[in-house]
């Protein structure tokens, strides 16, 4: 009975030790995986109308649930929230629609998705007055694969890969030009659509952009691809997408979108105060100390060793009060 209870106090005196020596694992981040909302401009803009949709690209697997939440800002004069479901389709994108009919025109609102673990950065955006409320909606995340298309937003973050659906029409290859001369960056990659469903994933790795020879990847073949050599990483910025129908790239393309390479938020770390190295002491320098610096420096030195001191001291007295216990 006696070990038993004396390890009680030694397992107890370890654990003040670990809490006051700041011994904490903390669970670790995939910064590799994303789930972000797809807007043009500074806001995401909708309208007072049915069928409003809001589209998103993830790295979560195909199936995946996804929760989109909208909500009216703070103060606005119309409240509402709602929230909508949905999954991650085959191409890693996903979308919901929303009725906001009966919602007031030129309110703010916040918008936001979850779903797999992960969760989008809130966005902000306004609702606009319905500009043709009569005509049937189209919007969708991707159309009918009989039309030739490319998504027409697609955000990456600097040295990530894009990943941009496109889709044939009655064409058996298309090719995806990325950038311009205006932007200082050009990448060029035509695809064949090898399996016959009508759709293909351009991958495009930005770290790769301007070094490698193969920055582009798809699901369908590859034919031919080039790029614009770069002396550094492609900067971040808005990249036009224009799409056209087999190998020729003159003419006006058959669709157009735009991708967004955003800036990698720089991790600044905490400086760590080094302790300065004890200057040497002359044999004739008698060091001199006030009150203060004694009185510092103990309180350091308790700092350093009071959890130890606290738990070594509780199992010392617990042991005692038990040895006298059973003397008695």
């Amino acid at each position: 009975m006696l070990t038993a209870v004396a390890r009680g106090f030694v397992v107890f005196s370890v654990l003040l030790t670990a809490v006051g020596t700041g011994t904490v694992a903390a669970a670790a981040d995939d910064s590799d995986e994303e789930l972000v909302l797809l807007y043009a401009g500074d806001e995401l803009l909708l309208e007072a109308a049915e069928n409003q949709v809001v589209h998103g690209e993830t790295t979560l697997d195909a199936g995946i649930e996804v929760t989109v939440r909208i909500r009216s800002a703070h103060g606005a004069d119309d409240v509402f929230l709602e929230s909508r479901f949905t999954e991650v389709d085959e191409y890693g994108t996903f979308n919901v629609s929303f009725d906001l009919s009966d919602k007031q025109a030129n309110t703010s609102f916040t918008i936001s998705a979850y779903g797999g673990g992960l969760s989008s950065d809130d966005v902000d955006g306004r609702l606009e007055p319905c500009t043709d409320c009569t005509s049937s909606p189209t919007q969708m995340t991707l159309p009918p694969a009989d039309e030739a298309t490319v998504v027409p937003a697609v955000r990456v973050r600097q040295s990530n890969t894009a990943r941009i659906p496109v889709t044939y029409g009655d064409a058996s290859r298309v090719t995806l030009v990325i950038g311009g001369e205006d932007v200082g960056f050009t990448a060029t990659v035509t695809v064949r659509d090898e399996n016959d469903d009508g759709r293909a994933v351009i991958e495009f790795d930005t770290s790769e952009a301007g070094f490698s020879s193969s920055p582009t990847r798809s699901d369908d073949d590859v034919v031919d691809e080039s790029q614009t050599q770069l002396s550094r990483v492609l900067d971040p910025g808005d990249y036009p997408l224009r799409l056209y129908l087999g190998s020729d790239t003159d003419g006006e393309p058959v669709d157009v979108g735009t991708l967004s390479v955003l800036e990698t938020p720089v991790l600044t770390e905490t400086p760590t105060t080094q302790t300065a190295e004890p200057t040497p002491k002359s044999e004739t320098e008698t060091p001199v100390r006030n009150q203060s610096t004694v009185l510092d420096s103990m309180s350091n030195l308790l700092g350093s060793v009071g959890a130890l001191a606290l738990g070594g001291a509780l199992a010392v007295v617990g042991i005692g009060v038990l040895l006298g216990f059973f003397r008695s």
